[in-house]
């Protein structure tokens, strides 16, 4: 990246940053200068959030990592609160966490709708109203 495009002082958040397309977003950001606040959901994603600052850290990128479930307000919020803590104000934020079902409609229960809708809808709305 040319230099005159560095973002040295701008900090994203990225909800879903550990693994797919957020996995990738965070490594163009870090090399774009940015300083990270990357969300994961739940435990099973601690190892691969680890592994992420640390190569990130390496090359001088000032990482917070945040686990937090997007669809409870409470975890969000205090998601929020953890960033400003340590960043002061966000200067992008990334809707990235999601899910899917690949049941054909026949065979999706409500269950199934619900969690989706949870996750990729109610989850970016809460980020984004924080």
């Amino acid at each position: 990246m040319n230099k005159e495009f560095k973002n040295n002082h701008k900090t994203a958040l990225i909800t879903g940053g550990v693994e797919g397309i957020g996995r990738a977003i965070a490594v163009r950001l870090a090399n774009d200068g940015f300083r990270l606040a990357i969300n994961y959901k739940d435990r099973t994603l601690e190892k691969k959030a680890g592994m992420l600052a640390k190569i990130l850290e390496k090359n001088k990128t000032d990482v917070l990592l945040l686990k937090a479930d997007i669809t409870d307000e409470i975890q969000v919020r205090n998601m929020f609160k953890k960033i400003e803590n340590r960043f002061g104000a966000l200067d992008a934020v990334i809707n990235n966490a999601g899910i899917n079902q690949t049941k054909s409609l026949d065979r999706l229960n409500m269950v199934d709708f619900d969690s989706v809708m949870n996750v990729n809808l109610r989850g970016a709305v809460l980020v984004s109203k924080y």
